[in-house]
């Protein structure tokens, strides 16, 4: 029934179709009616061509980059904290309130739960993969936690949730067995306390962005876009998105209240260059392609910035973006157009992490005597 529901869902929403007109923004068109949605077909050679040449290009760019170290003067709203946890050789760590997971371990199977504890964690619950599943994505809200696993070769994925009130019982959302007309593993994205995932039908050309409230086990369609297979990005109302028309990439914003999309054309250094994760910083659109090239474009004003290189990076409030690579940990400032690098002393960090607009950026660092300590970055609360 649950795979029925789906898909009468998702005929719903092609035959809805979508278009474009004016909004107050300046860059942003509101989408309305059909959307004339194309193929692409990348040339390999001219892309690992332009790879090489994003790459040497990026390298002098980041040359002449004024980087601070980041010390307690720095005027940012940001809250910075240092904590430790027992190691479990873990890879990941992601944060909520008074929740922080952790996960990994020496078969990437475990989720172990730790609680606030005043200033510090204390061990709550401690989660494993079915059989010898590896973990994949790990969501927080207020009431779930959601992850999901597939088999260590791949495929054999499946969807699960458990709420913070009874964690000894997982509840399974969906999987590969249950579905094998889904032709790529969803990645999990959330807003509020609803799952946000990509479903991408072998017989569609299009990927259809889902919700699924656990509250009542059912499925609902938001809209259609380019199929990515990636994790999607966004906030308490919003998703973010991409997609194209044959000519020209969008990042696209979903309004989860009002279901409106507002759209705006995203502009590259390369032919070759396509959108592989986007994301929103106050007024900036942020988005790395898959050359490696971060790109920021203010929809209001129309400016455009090229950003170092990353590993992994997240929008923090309305003018920060926390990002890694080389095992060092950076803050952008939009406001101020300048680049900190964090002072962690001996700490090195895992470049890897990943977290929504609702949870807090958090950071894994290499076990030490057999702990590892959590770096975690979110934004001043307004009473301080």
């Amino acid at each position: 029934m649950k795979k029925l529901g789906i898909w009468a869902c998702v005929l719903l929403l092609v035959m809805a179709g979508c278009g474009t007109s004016k909004t107050e923004e300046s860059l942003l068109i509101r989408r309305e009616g059909e959307f004339a949605r194309g193929s692409y077909e990348m040339d390999t050679e001219a892309r690992n061509e332009q790879e090489f040449e994003a790459s040497t290009w990026m390298a002098e760019q980041e040359k002449d980059l004024d980087i601070q170290v980041l010390d307690e003067e720095t005027p940012l709203d940001l809250e910075i904290t240092r904590s430790e946890v027992p190691s479990i050789q873990a890879d990941q760590a992601f944060s909520r309130g008074d929740w922080l997971v952790i996960t990994g371990g020496e078969q990437n199977n475990r989720i172990q739960v730790h609680r606030r504890d005043g200033e510090n964690w204390a061990y709550a619950f401690e989660l494993r993969t079915q059989g010898e599943n590896w973990i994949q994505d790990v969501v927080l809200t207020d009431s779930y936690l959601y992850w999901s696993e597939h088999a260590p070769m791949g495929g054999g994925w499946s969807l699960w949730y458990i709420t913070w009130e009874n964690p000894e019982e997982p509840h399974e959302i969906l999987s590969e067995a249950q579905d094998t007309a889904i032709g790529s593993e969803p990645r999990l994205f959330a807003a509020g306390d609803t799952l946000i995932t990509e479903l991408d039908y072998r017989t569609e050309d299009a990927g259809t962005v889902c919700q699924y409230d656990p509250a009542s086990d059912s499925w609902t369609p938001l809209f259609s876009m380019y199929q990515m297979g990636r994790r999607l990005r966004g906030d308490e109302r919003h998703v973010f998105a991409v997609d194209y028309d044959g000519e020209q990439w969008y990042f696209v914003r979903y309004n989860l209240e009002t279901k409106e999309i507002d759209e705006m054309p995203l502009q590259f250094h390369y032919s070759e260059e396509i959108p592989a994760f986007v994301d929103m910083v106050g007024e900036w659109i942020v988005y790395k392609s898959n050359l490696q090239v971060m790109h920021a474009q203010n929809y209001i004003t129309g400016e455009y910035r090229t950003l170092p290189s990353t590993f992994s990076f997240a929008g923090v409030g309305d003018r920060h973006m926390v990002y890694t690579k080389s095992r060092d940990v950076y803050i952008y400032d939009f406001e101020q157009d300048q680049h900190f690098r964090m002072d962690l002393g001996n700490l090195q960090c895992i470049n890897s992490f990943h977290c929504t607009k609702e949870m807090t950026v958090s950071l894994l660092c290499e076990e030490r005597e057999g702990m590892q300590t959590v770096v975690q970055i979110q934004e001043k609360s307004e009473t301080e």
